[in-house]
């Protein structure tokens, strides 16, 4: 089967379910919502440890011609759908049904990648295409290092949730022990379709940036990063997040994705914006 996403796949919504909901949850790939109080919502989407979200979009294989009865059958008054991509055909569906509130929720910023790295560079604003050389150029003055781990390198992935906790005070109160073990058992599950690594900038022979992304046949969804504020001088973060933009040209990839948030570095490496979309089903 395809999913439009990690986050819709069996791996990925039996980690969140088995850290998050309760152990050993059935997950239903026929139907995989979950039911809070009398609403139904994307399984992955309940937020965890009180204010936290891991689920970065919201879409099911299931006909959404059918939720509204299936919603009904388990006792549901409201169905609450987040983060649906504006090319989802549940935001299709949807936004021409009667007792429905659409509203724009967020912004996923997304490359189209084109075939080389120079086409790519062409792509950029002159001035977003000066700073990028020029900072570049700065990082080739220090010995430095870039690789593509297997998430499951155990190296690699300590110095990620490292790293993460450094870059500041919210990653650090997010990196919870709880959290931590959900990010450790995920990039260790058995995986189809698609996988999990991390990225790695090595400045003189220190771990300075690390990201963790999925990644298909020509897709890349960048999931989660953290840098170490004293190597800022040579943008470590704005840095590896531009060698593998390089990296995921050359391999063939038709898309980097940064998923949800409109962080200014995203735009500044030449991204554009997919809305995404809360709707609101009464029943």
């Amino acid at each position: 089967m395809t999913y439009s996403s990690p986050f819709q796949t069996p791996w990925y919504l039996q980690t969140f379910a088995n850290n998050f909901i309760q152990k050993d949850y059935p997950i239903d790939m026929s139907f995989p919502f979950e039911k809070v109080g009398t609403t139904l919502i994307f399984l992955g989407m309940r937020k965890v440890m009180g204010k936290e979200e891991v689920t970065d979009y919201g879409d099911a294989d299931i006909d959404p011609a059918l939720l509204s009865q299936k919603a009904k059958e388990l006792g549901c008054h409201e169905i609450v759908l987040d983060y649906v991509r504006e090319d989802s055909r549940y935001y299709s569906y949807f936004r021409s049904q009667e007792n429905v509130s659409i509203h724009l929720q967020e912004v996923a910023p997304f490359i189209e990648l084109p075939q080389t790295w120079d086409a790519y560079l062409e792509t950029l604003d002159r001035v977003e295409r000066k700073e990028l050389k020029r900072k570049l150029k700065r990082l080739e003055t220090v010995p430095y290092s870039f690789e593509v781990f297997p998430s499951s390198s155990d190296a690699a992935f300590s110095e990620l949730i490292k790293l993460h906790k450094l870059s500041n005070t919210h990653k650090d109160t997010f990196m919870s022990p709880e959290m931590e073990n959900f990010f450790h058992e995920l990039a260790r599950v058995p995986k189809t379709e698609w996988q999990m690594s991390t990225a790695t900038l090595k400045i003189e022979n220190k771990y300075s940036a690390a990201i963790l992304f999925f990644e298909n046949a020509t897709i890349a969804m960048l999931y989660n990063s953290g840098y170490d504020p004293a190597y800022k001088y040579y943008s470590n973060g704005l840095m590896l997040h531009a060698l593998l933009i390089k990296r995921n040209i050359e391999k063939g990839f038709k898309v980097h994705d940064f998923l949800r948030g409109k962080e200014r570095y995203k735009y500044d490496l030449g991204a554009k914006d997919l809305n995404l979309y809360r709707i609101s089903i009464t029943l």
